[in-house]
């Protein structure tokens, strides 16, 4: 999965998308595919952050429940495995 930049009706952002960036122009956040697959145990989801921010990564079920708060912290820029 490459770069995405696709605003919700709710005016929040899809996954996989960057706020803003300080000059105006939108941070690229770049998402890779996750491994092995999600209909394994477990599965690695890796990420690229162009800048550290704060990071909240949760999974949510096909109705839009979230089931599971991954991580809700600051990262530093570059690759998150």
């Amino acid at each position: 999965m490459g770069n995405a930049s696709q605003n919700l009706n709710d005016g929040s952002e899809a996954p996989g998308t960057a706020g803003a960036a300080a000059d105006g122009e939108a941070a690229a956040v770049e998402l890779m595919q996750n491994y092995p697959n999600p209909f394994n145990p477990e599965t690695e989801i890796s990420f690229v952050l162009p800048e550290a921010t704060d990071v909240p990564l949760a999974v949510y079920d096909m109705t839009g429940r979230e089931i599971a708060q991954l991580l809700q912290g600051t990262l530093a820029e570059g690759c998150t495995r």
